[in-house]
């Protein structure tokens, strides 16, 4: 089963402290704002559940401490209590056609509503500015998908301390060859024993291809005093 929900004024989510059970179906909200109140749990079980910006030029901003801005520049936050509200095999955040960025704050994946689920998240360029761990759950896999750029902030970590994480950055998402990685000095990756890819180009599972280089980033990978361990992966 799947079920969409699109509107332009906002999804509000009240359960009254239950769930709202798909089974292992999946559900895509499409909207400007999202509420979902700490009571309330929405399952897809092992399936999908995707939060995508009404219009491909809306920011997204996951892990957000701040209010979505629904007028001038639009803007779709998703905090990590929402986040902790959505159990599902995978989570799915932005689209594919992003035409705006995504900005990653500090996000426990161990705090998911399913706590070994699968996160992935979507952007033009798509920009890593804290922390962001898996502390509790099996294995899992973190995707992160960008049509433009994937930048990593300096001093900020991809960490996992329970259970393989497979960490993917994935750069030029729509194959224009342009779209570069570049973790910056002091920032890192340890999966914990979860393979690790950086690659470029439309996203394949198995197939790898090229990370491209840009008129600022002009190197298709850069690693600044970073440090990546895969830990045995």
């Amino acid at each position: 089963r799947a079920d969409n929900a699109s509107t332009s004024s906002g999804i509000a989510l009240d359960l009254n402290g239950s769930a709202r059970s798909l089974g292992n179906g999946s559900v895509t909200l499409t909207t400007d704002s999202l509420g979902i109140s700490n009571d309330s749990t929405l399952s897809a079980g092992s399936g999908t559940v995707t939060v995508q910006t009404r219009t491909a030029s809306t920011l997204l901003d996951v892990g957000s401490t701040s209010a979505d801005a629904t007028s001038g520049t639009l803007k779709l936050g998703i905090s990590s209590a929402e986040l902790a509200s959505i159990s599902a095999g995978t989570v799915v955040l932005g689209r594919s056609d992003a035409t705006a960025n995504t900005t990653l704050n500090a996000i426990n994946l161990g705090g998911m509503g399913n706590t070994s689920g699968n996160l992935t998240v979507l952007g033009n360029d798509i920009t890593v500015n804290d922390n962001l761990t898996k502390t509790a759950g099996t294995d899992a896999t973190l995707s992160l998908r960008a049509r433009g750029n994937i930048n990593v902030a300096a001093n900020k970590t991809i960490t996992s301390t329970s259970g393989k994480l497979k960490v993917e950055l994935n750069s030029d998402s729509d194959a224009n060859n342009a779209g570069a990685i570049v973790m910056n000095s002091g920032s890192g990756i340890t999966s914990n024993g979860g393979d690790i890819r950086l690659s470029g180009g439309t996203y394949h599972d198995s197939n790898l291809s090229w990370a491209y280089g840009t008129a600022t980033s002009p190197h298709g990978i850069s690693l600044t005093g970073t440090q990546i361990s895969a830990g045995g992966g």
